[in-house]
């Protein structure tokens, strides 16, 4: 089979760039202080019980993750689904220094904007994935592996998946509170709409 490298590399820097944003994203989440979506949580929590930085804890439940999803899951798992779930961890540990800095405000108003960017930004890595990504991230890749074997709906599994890594999450010390509400409930909605932009100015480029 010929590989078709054009497409190999376009994918490989839709990744790069994806991970970043989301890497970004996730540290305005930790900064913000009002508690991150279920991944978030846990990955905070493994940092603090284990003593890393949080990218390095991230890239610890990656591995745990895509090899869970190997051995129960593969079909759903390409490249991508790796080659992002790593990087995102590196780019956290080069990201978080650089910008601990900036976020020096306890003020509650602040630490709010602060997580509505981090939802934006993290949106906007997950709709360049969705066009580009040649597999399912690893926890919708085992909640839909979960929901076929259970027979129950896709979004109950997911549901009980988050449900899980939040409770985990806290009890190995990660931030759980109104942010973690506010990011589950908005990144959905975030992501459907930046897609719906991304069809828009796509449309409008084609038209002229």
């Amino acid at each position: 089979m010929k590989i078709d490298y054009r497409k190999l590399i376009e994918e490989f820097i839709a990744v790069l760039i994806a991970s970043m944003f989301m890497a970004i994203g996730i540290v305005f989440e930790l900064f913000a202080a009002l508690g991150g979506d279920s991944i978030t949580v846990i990955e905070e929590g493994l940092s603090k019980t284990l003593g890393v930085m949080v990218g390095t804890a991230s890239i610890l439940y990656s591995t745990f993750m895509i090899t869970l999803v190997f051995f129960f899951a593969r079909k759903y798992l390409g490249w991508t689904t790796i080659a992002n779930a790593l990087m995102i961890g590196s780019f956290m540990n080069l990201f978080y220094p650089l910008l601990a800095p900036i976020f020096t405000s306890d003020i509650l108003f602040y630490r709010y904007l602060v997580l509505l960017a981090s939802v934006v930004l993290i949106s906007i890595g997950c709709v360049i994935l969705i066009r580009y990504q040649s597999g399912m991230n690893t926890a919708d890749a085992l909640a839909t592996e979960i929901a076929a074997r259970l027979h129950v709906e896709f979004r109950y599994a997911r549901i009980a998946l988050d449900g899980l890594m939040i409770g985990l999450g806290y009890v190995l010390g990660g931030t759980v509170g109104i942010g973690t509400i506010i990011a589950m409930a908005l990144t959905g909605p975030a992501i459907d709409y930046i897609n719906k932009l991304v069809d828009v100015f796509k449309a409008m480029k084609t038209s002229e």
